[in-house]
């Protein structure tokens, strides 16, 4: 009897054991519904860092970030609570963590593979060093005055 409790318990937690890891509680966000939220914030975060603070430095990252995120929040249906609670139940389950980031790896790689350099037709023709002009001599001030003085046609005085 002992024996076939034994067994039984065993068989159990194996069983329970081998359960679907992959599978969340439904309070929770999926793993592909929090890999498509977790991308769209990283994207807004490039687009503050890269398009709104350098034109405007007096901006706030966090209130810019902040007004984005809710945005994205919006976009997906979802609130900021359940984003935060999601986001700390992945962080207790670093395997699914791993694979929800891994995808937005992969992702980012895929997104920069598809952009091609374009380029750009060489508009110079001559060496930049070829058309600068020599800097003229410095000029004396009496040489000035009495450039100005015969252009106004003024009689030219030595200046003591």
């Amino acid at each position: 009897m002992k024996r076939l409790s034994a067994v039984i318990s065993i068989a159990a937690i194996f069983f329970l054991s081998c359960g679907n890891k992959k599978k969340v509680p439904k309070a929770i966000l999926s793993q592909d519904k929090m890999e498509e939220v977790l991308w769209d914030m990283m994207r807004a975060d490039q687009y503050i860092n890269i398009f709104i603070l350098p034109k405007d430095s007096s901006l706030n990252h966090k209130t810019e970030g902040q007004k984005l995120y809710t945005k994205i929040f919006d976009i997906h249906k979802i609130t900021e609570e359940t984003f935060r609670e999601s986001f700390a139940y992945y962080k207790k389950h670093p395997v699914l963590l791993s694979a929800v980031m891994d995808s937005i790896s992969q992702k980012s790689k895929d997104t920069v593979k598809t952009v091609t350099p374009v380029p750009i037709p060489d508009t110079i023709k001559k060496p930049l060093a070829d058309t600068m002009k020599p800097a003229p001599p410095p000029v004396k001030t009496q040489q000035l005055i009495d450039s100005i003085r015969a252009r106004k046609k003024l009689p030219i005085k030595k200046i003591e």
